[in-house]
């Protein structure tokens, strides 16, 4: 081994943050071990952690960064082909009403398959996101996971036909993608999160946990940049909070280090992948960031406990609940470009029993737009809302200084209604997309579950009027809408389902656990 081979393994050894300390731990309980001397014991817990230690740095190749260098080795033959083809569902005759079908895509093998983030590109085209296990096809070339879960990317053109697509993952490894969105110039901006390697990107990322991870590819597929981060989001199974501003950068809004913390912060990260700036977030765990034109910043969440204080200096929004009632608070806060507080707000009190997932977008006017599920009753400035036991859905719009300019609730007679996806169009039309049990009213009157869980899409007009909404599910099935996204002429819905599915287009079956679904429908 040369000089440069040399210096490469001392960087490995003792700069990187994951594997000094596995050597130092080894060092600790062989020499103490060693001291009283257990002799037997020692030598099967050194051997052990030493292999451990040598498989992970042959595994990754790692940099004092988390960063590797080395590609896994995959089987193809592991994974036999699917019986249920792949191909594009489509209508024997296109109808132009609206919510009809334009095509649908079904992808999965044996395993567990699901689509999570979908966005419409300006010439029409789909891209989407998710996670696969063994061996899934989009309708072009099969891609093979290297661990036990790989995040995907699909890009389809307007008429459903594969452009392209590639896994994200690595061997012994897990990755998930869990939102898409479009850059300032079109550009693909891909958030999940990873255990392991996440060997396709250029350097290679190396994780120390299930980490989210956020990265930039131009509209071929090939990658501009990528980056690990510690924690962001409320938990390690939600959507990473990410959104891209006007100038080509990325915010992303780090979670606090634990529940009673002060810590969080909204880092910017550069069009090249460089850290540009921070601002600290004492107000609580971040799940949705929005970003206008004018580089504001939206951001939702929860405020976690009671005790925490609420920021100083800020404008109150009437038509809040008092504060330091409810065990979990919902907030929401303005930022503008001078990284200066403009309002905060809080909804919820001693009423609630639970929130779910916030979902927040901004309109080019700078209309902020909010949909939650809760449960219990709430006031979000137009009277007292009550769940009547269940989960119900709260979708709302705000003005630029924070008050609600108007609220919809809606909910069934019984069971559970929850919101996913969320998007807004130029003139502030609205799809949002999730799943119910037994029926809901989005305002057009009742619809109905076909199965035990059904997954949604429903239209607004700018007033929160309905215009249309559309159900997927059969059966004894199920099916869950995860993310919508809104094109000049179409809504894209991207989800899951287990069994049979009604896209509109007739039944569509499912082949293993939990099969994807990406569907392009009119608007």
């Amino acid at each position: 081994m040369g000089a440069s081979g040399s210096s490469d393994v001392a960087r490995l050894l003792f700069l990187n943050p994951l594997v000094a300390p596995a050597f130092a731990e080894l060092w600790f309980v062989a020499s103490s071990t060693l001291g009283n001397r257990g002799y037997p014991g020692t030598i099967c817990i050194v051997s052990f952690r030493a292999f451990c230690c040598w498989m992970l740095m042959g595994l990754a190749g790692c940099h004092s960064e988390g960063r590797g260098r080395r590609a896994s080795t995959i089987d193809p033959a592991a994974y036999p082909p699917c019986d249920v083809p792949s191909d594009a569902y489509q209508p024997d005759k296109p109808l132009n009403t609206p919510g009809a079908p334009v095509w649908i895509r079904r992808f999965g093998c044996q395993a567990d398959d699901r689509a999570m983030g979908v966005v419409i590109e300006h010439d029409g085209n789909v891209v989407a996101t998710g996670s696969f296990s063994g061996r899934v096809s989009f309708g072009d070339a099969p891609l093979i996971s290297g661990g036990k879960q790989d995040a995907f990317v699909v890009r389809w053109d307007a008429k459903g036909k594969p452009v392209w697509s590639l896994r994200l993952g690595g061997l012994n490894s897990e990755a998930q993608g869990t939102n898409i969105m479009l850059g300032a110039t079109g550009e693909l901006m891909l958030a999940g999160r990873f255990h392991g390697v996440l060997d396709a990107t250029q350097p290679q990322l190396l994780s120390r946990g299930l980490d989210p991870f956020v990265l930039m590819m131009s509209k071929d597929g090939s990658f501009l940049w990528a980056r690990r981060f510690e924690r962001a989001g409320t938990s390690e199974h939600a959507r990473v909070p990410v959104a891209g501003d006007a100038m080509g950068g990325t915010l992303v809004a780090l979670s606090p280090s634990n529940p009673k913390a002060d810590d969080g912060v909204v880092v910017r990260v550069d069009p090249s992948g460089d850290i540009a700036g921070q601002v600290p977030l004492a107000e609580g765990t971040v799940a949705s960031v929005a970003v206008h034109a004018n580089r504001s910043v939206l951001l939702a969440g929860f405020r976690g406990l009671p005790h925490s204080q609420k920021p100083k200096g800020l404008p109150r929004v009437t038509g809040s609940a008092p504060v330091g009632l409810a065990s979990q608070l919902l907030f929401l806060t303005k930022i503008d470009d001078q990284a200066r507080r403009v309002w905060w707000r809080e909804i919820g009190d001693a009423r609630v029993r639970a929130f779910g997932e916030p979902l927040l977008m901004v309109d080019p006017q700078g209309y902020g737009y909010l949909a939650f599920s809760y449960q219990g009753e709430i006031d979000v400035g137009t009277g007292t809302m009550d769940s009547s036991g269940g989960f119900d859905i709260v979708m709302m719009k705000l003005d630029p200084a924070g008050r609600t300019v108007w609220a919809r609730a809606f909910a069934g007679p019984q069971g559970n209604e929850w919101v996913n996806g969320l998007a807004v169009d130029p003139a502030g039309h609205l799809a949002v997309g999730g799943a119910f049990e037994a029926a809901v009213d989005f305002g057009g009157g009742p619809i109905m579950s076909a199965g035990p869980i059904s997954g949604f899409v429903a239209i607004f007009d700018s007033l929160g009027r309905h215009l249309w909404s559309r159900v997927f599910g059969a059966q004894q099935s199920r099916a869950v809408v995860e993310s919508v996204s809104l094109g000049a002429e179409n809504v894209a819905v991207a989800g899951s389902f287990q069994g049979w599915t009604d896209f509109g287009g007739g039944l569509v079956p499912s082949a293993g656990q939990w099969d994807g679904f990406v569907a392009l429908l009119r608007r």
